[in-house]
């Protein structure tokens, strides 16, 4: 296999790999979210849980767009840059999630009703894009100028 297939391949992978992690835990964190609300017997104001759910939400795709495009090696060289990149990933995240929403409740002209698993599932999906959106660029480009 010639050297432009294993960049290819590597590519699908890793592109793959952090769609698949940011939808996962964007999951997982609106199950730890939902379990932190039941704990608090529903005393958050709907203000606070929305804020909370769509920005966990948000968060666990970042971070699952961000470690499939992870490397290791890098981090010990240039940690500023690092989390620079972490935080312009979480919060194109983050706005994902909450573009998610008001795609759902603002913008969408049906007539049916819809439910709050209907949201959640278009914020976990936007938040798994925008994150993805962003964190594959910067990987390819960390790709090339430091090898793959």
């Amino acid at each position: 296999m010639s050297y432009s297939w294993y960049i290819g391949v590597a590519l699908l992978i890793r592109t793959i790999v952090g769609l698949a992690l940011s939808l996962i835990l964007a999951t997982c964190a609106m199950f730890v979210i939902r379990t932190l609300f039941a704990i608090a017997e529903g005393e958050w104001s709907r203000l606070i849980f929305a804020f909370f759910w769509f920005s966990s939400v948000g968060i666990g795709g970042g971070l699952g767009g961000f470690i499939a495009w992870l490397n290791l090696e890098n981090v010990r060289t240039s940690r500023k840059l690092f989390l620079t990149t972490l935080a312009v990933v979480l919060l194109a995240a983050i706005g994902g999630a909450w573009g998610g929403y008001y795609y759902k409740v603002v913008l969408t002209d049906s007539l049916t009703p819809f439910t709050g698993d209907e949201v959640t599932s278009t914020a976990i999906f936007g938040a798994a894009v925008a994150a993805n959106l962003v964190v594959v660029p910067i990987g390819l480009y960390w790709r090339n100028r430091h090898g793959w």
